[in-house]
């Protein structure tokens, strides 16, 4: 079953699996993690890390900022919902020196900020100077039919608590034109 406990687990697990597969494929520059009730826009990812640079190398996540409560130690971390992605240099500076630390820290984390994993990712890579930008059309949160309408001329990087096929269909359709349709009786209604 999945707790706040393990959600932190899993995402420092993410991080780590992250680094292992950049370590493999000198050509992976950028990994983006979300949920797995997400729909995201592949090639929206590609235009919002193709137009980040990190020249110094220090690193860099690109995420929607401020969530989590108002007092430290955890103030102004990820939404999660939102997902986040990546650089290479972030991964390396972060994970590299000890790998199999990245889980256990990231529990640690999580129990002093209350438990959420976004907000100890957050805390995971601002300990290790790793630069955090705040990340338009990424939405954490559910869109009533007007905050829907609203996120379309800007182009959704991707949507959270997309939780039927016929909304991840519905979407399909909105967004590409080279899939099928969806399968009989597939419900695509995607906001309430």
């Amino acid at each position: 079953a999945h707790t706040h406990e393990s959600g932190c687990c899993k995402w420092g697990m993410a991080v780590e699996h992250i680094y292992k597969k950049m370590a493999a494929e000198p050509d992976i520059d950028w990994a983006y993690v979300a949920d797995d009730d997400t729909y995201v826009r592949t090639d929206m990812v590609r235009r919002m890390v193709d137009a980040h640079s990190d020249p110094d190398d220090t690193g860099v996540v690109l995420a929607v900022l401020g969530c989590g409560p108002v007092k430290e130690p955890c103030a102004g971390g990820i939404c999660g919902g939102g997902g986040f992605a990546v650089n290479r240099a972030a991964v390396y500076k972060a994970a590299g020196f000890k790998l199999r630390e990245v889980a256990p820290r990231e529990v640690a984390l999580c129990h002093q900020c209350g438990e959420w994993a976004d907000l100890a990712i957050w805390k995971f890579f601002l300990g290790h100077g790793v630069e955090m930008r705040n990340q338009a059309n990424l939405y954490p949160f559910k869109l009533n039919k007007i905050g829907f309408q609203r996120s379309l001329p800007a182009g959704p990087i991707m949507y959270h608590y997309v939780k039927t096929e016929g909304q991840m269909w519905f979407l399909h359709k909105l967004f590409e034109t080279s899939l099928p349709s969806p399968p009989p009786g597939a419900r695509t209604q995607c906001v309430q």
